[in-house]
């Protein structure tokens, strides 16, 4: 029962809120144990790979999740929480793979996972927008606008992981088979004069 973009506080309205606070409360939950990435590639040595991007993504899921569950259990969140779960069963599945030497081979569709995010978080602020403007049962704006702000700037440094982790990286391994390729012409080309020279 809605009036005033606000719901009744009747029994009806009081269970659907636990259960929307329970479900985000399961997710804050899952993005607790997300945060053992960080534990587990500092004890691998893996620095590399405990950037800032890596860092604040799960540290800001963290807070998030918590603070939605305790002061804004709204459903409109519980699309985020499903669409960024299902990326990360894709991308843990790929990590879990990635633990087989043999398998490597078959772990060509890494730069795909991070456009899916990328496409996430275009999602994210579509949804965000969308349902705050039409929903009836508003969350308040500063969180909408925060969460928005936020996605942006994920937008930003994810778009920046994947030029340099995959574009930037192409190009020196693209001039270097051109320099081998040139190098090759060059020879045949030396060869093919030797030979008219000595037949000469």
């Amino acid at each position: 029962m809605v009036k005033d973009d606000l719901l009744f506080e009747d029994e009806e309205s009081k269970e659907f809120k636990i259960k929307t606070a329970s479900i985000i409360y399961y997710y804050f939950l899952a993005k607790i144990s997300e945060l053992f990435d960080t534990i587990f590639f500092t004890l691998r040595k893996r620095d590399r790979q405990v950037s800032f991007l890596h860092v604040y993504h799960h540290t800001f899921t963290v807070g998030f999740s918590w603070c939605t569950a305790r002061f804004e259990p709204m459903y409109i969140f519980i699309f985020i929480g499903a669409i960024n779960s299902f990326i990360h069963i894709i991308m843990y599945a790929y990590y879990g793979l990635a633990a087989f030497p043999n398998l490597t081979k078959y772990l060509w569709w890494k730069k795909y996972i991070t456009k899916m995010q990328l496409i996430q978080f275009f999602l994210m602020i579509i949804h965000l927008i969308s349902s705050h403007v039409s929903s009836l049962c508003r969350s308040s704006n500063i969180w909408v606008f925060a969460l928005v702000a936020n996605n942006l700037l994920f937008v930003y440094l994810f778009s920046n992981f994947y030029v340099k982790e995959y574009l930037k990286r192409r190009l020196p391994e693209e001039t270097d088979h051109k320099s081998i390729s040139d190098v090759t012409i060059t020879n045949d080309v030396s060869h093919h004069k030797m030979d008219k020279i000595k037949s000469t």
